[in-house]
């Protein structure tokens, strides 16, 4: 029997797409990575190709649906911890911490042929969106 093959997330990291895929798989659900080497090889385009995409059986959707949204809320999984900082848009507290900017890096190895870093501290929240710097997170 054909089923059609649905496309039900993507993710612009490897260690996100992964968990997600292990559970799925840990629940019976069969699925597979698209783009992953793309993304690790050339990570600054990842936004352009799309990112690493998860591919289910369109059967599995509702189900797929609740798994991806239980182990993409940190908060729910570990309502016993308390996490210093949370988005001060949603409260959310899966967020990214970016050191130094990757632009910077790259156009100093473009222009000077040496790799230089610069400090960006930037926090970006993974629920919403929401990009802020220092120290203008909300601590509840």
């Amino acid at each position: 029997m054909d089923e059609k093959i649905i496309k039900i997330d993507s993710f612009n990291d490897y260690l996100r797409a992964e968990i997600a895929k292990i559970a799925l798989e840990r629940e019976g659900i069969q699925c597979f990575l698209s783009g992953e080497n793309f993304v690790a090889t050339y990570w600054l385009c990842a936004n352009a190709e799309g990112g690493i995409k998860l591919y289910i059986k369109e059967s599995d959707k509702q189900k797929a649906l609740e798994i991806l949204k239980n182990i993409n809320r940190p908060e729910k999984a570990n309502a016993d911890q308390s996490y210093d900082i949370k988005c001060p848009k949603c409260g959310n507290a899966d967020i990214d911490y970016e050191k130094y900017s990757r632009w910077a890096f790259f156009i100093s190895i473009l222009l000077y042929r040496l790799p230089l870093t610069f400090p960006l501290k930037r926090y970006t929240c993974n629920n919403c969106g929401h990009k802020w710097k220092g120290e203008q997170n909300s601590k509840s």
